[in-house]
């Protein structure tokens, strides 16, 4: 009984394979399947210096990528505000320096309204007596021709009496700077022009500034172009007599310098001064000046189609539209007279003032190598 307990325990076991050399044993062993390691695995074989290498990497890429965008916007806005204000500011300044070359020429005006020795050669003439009119009018003609060759933008001065006829006229030559008195052949009859009768209604102390043209002589406009602007106001004596109109022609040039200046800058800034029709008073190409009397069509109101409409609702601002920003400040040369108005215009290429970008673009990519290399 016991003999057959111990062969059903022994039959019971699993049989053993035979053993084999060590080398056969391990090739014919299969490995189990295990799963592949999980990004959380890796990342706990990873050191710590290559953790907080990634780390700087993650932050510092991640800042560039959400400033760079914003850094560029920014760079934008304040290129283009930068660029708005300069204009701005420029056309506000070129406005205040024609106002002011306006006032000294009016001074120049009201000095020989109260010229004492003109005053009396009208005075004499006036009253009909040839000899005193003969004598005022020789030391007039003097202070007065003097006082042209003294005086640059000076090229002419007048007095025209009631009936529109020149009485004396003292000519200064731009090119010498020498002024001389025309003969009475020369005097001219005004009468029919509406330049005379705008300047025969003013009264004392009230001054009227024409429209900037070029100098007309002997009914001929001169070459090469020669802008001036005509300032009058009335001689009246103390006595209350109206006897006649001080009329001065001066050079438009000293008036019109600060935007020949202006025109000088880095931005392909552009600037104008149009009248109240778009006729350009001013343009860096002269050719394009007083289409009207010129027979040409260059006009503010060509080259930009419905800016102008845009302009009058207000005396300064800005526009920014096609590409371009337009700034614009209006003057009245005459004060009685709002619908007269000079305006001064700047045109500014976008392209132009975006160009800077790029140096923030350039920076911004330095900074972007540096990161990654460094």
């Amino acid at each position: 009984m016991s003999m057959d307990t111990s062969e059903k325990t022994l039959s019971s076991q699993p049989a053993r394979s035979p053993l084999l050399p060590y080398g056969e044993r391990r090739k014919n062993t299969a490995i189990p399947n295990l799963p592949a390691p999980g990004w959380r695995d890796r990342l706990r074989r990873i050191g710590i210096r290559t953790k907080l290498t990634l780390l700087f990497y993650l932050v510092a890429l991640t800042s560039l990528a959400i400033i760079g965008p914003y850094g560029y916007y920014n760079a934008n806005r304040l290129y283009l505000d930068h660029a708005l204000d300069l204009s701005v500011n420029l056309s506000r300044e070129i406005h205040d320096q024609i106002r002011w070359g306006l006032m000294e020429v009016d001074n120049d005006v009201q000095f020989i309204t109260h010229f004492y020795g003109l005053l009396r050669y009208a005075y004499w003439r006036d009253i009909g007596d040839t000899e005193q009119m003969a004598y005022w009018n020789s030391i007039a003609t003097d202070v007065l021709r003097n006082y042209a060759e003294a005086n640059d933008r000076i090229i002419k001065l007048r007095l025209i009496d009631n009936q529109g006829r020149e009485q004396l006229v003292i000519r200064r030559d731009p090119s010498t700077g020498k002024a001389r008195a025309l003969p009475s052949e020369e005097l001219r009859d005004l009468s029919d022009q509406d330049f005379f009768r705008r300047i025969i209604t003013l009264g004392k102390g009230e001054t009227y500034v024409s429209p900037i043209s070029p100098t007309i002589y002997q009914g001929e406009i001169e070459k090469p172009l020669l802008p001036v602007v005509r300032i009058a106001s009335s001689l009246i004596g103390d006595n209350g007599i109206h006897y006649g109109e001080v009329v001065v022609n001066v050079l438009a040039s000293s008036l019109l310098d600060p935007l020949r200046k202006a025109n000088r800058n880095t931005l392909g800034q552009v600037f104008y001064l149009i009248d109240d029709e778009g006729e350009y008073l001013f343009h860096p190409d002269a050719d394009k000046t007083f289409g009207r009397l010129l027979g040409h069509d260059a006009n503010f109101l060509n080259d930009f189609p419905g800016k102008r409409e845009q302009m009058r609702d207000n005396p300064h601002g800005w526009i920014r539209t096609g590409g371009q920003i337009i700034t614009f400040k209006a003057l009245s040369p005459n004060h009685y007279r709002k619908d007269d108005l000079w305006t001064v215009v700047s045109i500014t290429p976008e392209e132009r003032i975006l160009a800077e970008r790029y140096t923030f673009i350039g920076i911004f990519l330095g900074l972007a190598v540096l990161v990654v290399v460094g």
